[in-house]
């Protein structure tokens, strides 16, 4: 068994992101066309303002997708770390900070293991801690999911069974010390 204070990555696929941020700069450039398109031969108010607004968006999104994507590509540390603290996702567009074992109840995957949802013993009280964004991105996870967080495996270089025993051991290392602890 591995000792509470070591840590266990799991490292993302780069060649799987370097395909998505190529597939992401392709959508930056329709953006740029769209934008281009409502400056110069858009009909209407609608349309002229639609394509702005829509290619303006796509860029941002997109542009922020791209960074992080070569951010992950280029960092050695970029994947999914499980140590003492808990679950710290490395992999998101919108990070969210480390998901500590003490607020965790159960982590549960999708049918087609693209995505881990964790859930959480107060999600509520994890909610009223956000911002607004987070905290509307979190209730449209959690009526969706059943949980604020879920956190993205497709980018990830995992074997299934071996991350869920990970987590299910490390969740019961916390739990074993904090009974332990409480007992003194």
């Amino acid at each position: 068994m591995k000792s509470k204070t070591e840590g266990i990555l799991y490292k993302i696929k780069k060649p799987k992101v370097l395909l998505f941020s190529i597939l992401w700069l392709v959508i930056i450039v329709g953006g740029v066309g769209t934008v281009g398109f409502g400056i110069t031969g858009g009909e209407g108010f609608l349309v002229t303002w639609g394509s702005i607004i829509l290619g303006v968006a796509l860029i941002l999104y997109f542009g922020y997708g791209l960074i992080r994507n070569v951010k992950n590509v280029i960092s050695s540390n970029a994947g999914l770390l499980l140590d003492s603290n808990g679950i710290h996702d490395q992999t998101r567009l919108f990070r969210i900070e480390t998901i500590l074992w003490k607020d965790i109840d159960l982590v549960r995957t999708s049918p087609k293991l693209k995505m881990m949802v964790v859930e959480l013993i107060d999600p509520i009280k994890y909610l009223n801690k956000k911002n607004y964004v987070t905290r509307w991105m979190g209730n449209m996870n959690y009526s969706t999911y059943g949980s604020p967080i879920y956190i993205s495996l497709m980018y990830l270089d995992f074997n299934a069974t071996k991350l869920f025993q990970d987590i299910d051991c490390k969740i019961r290392e916390f739990r074993e010390t904090a009974s332990f602890n409480s007992k003194e």
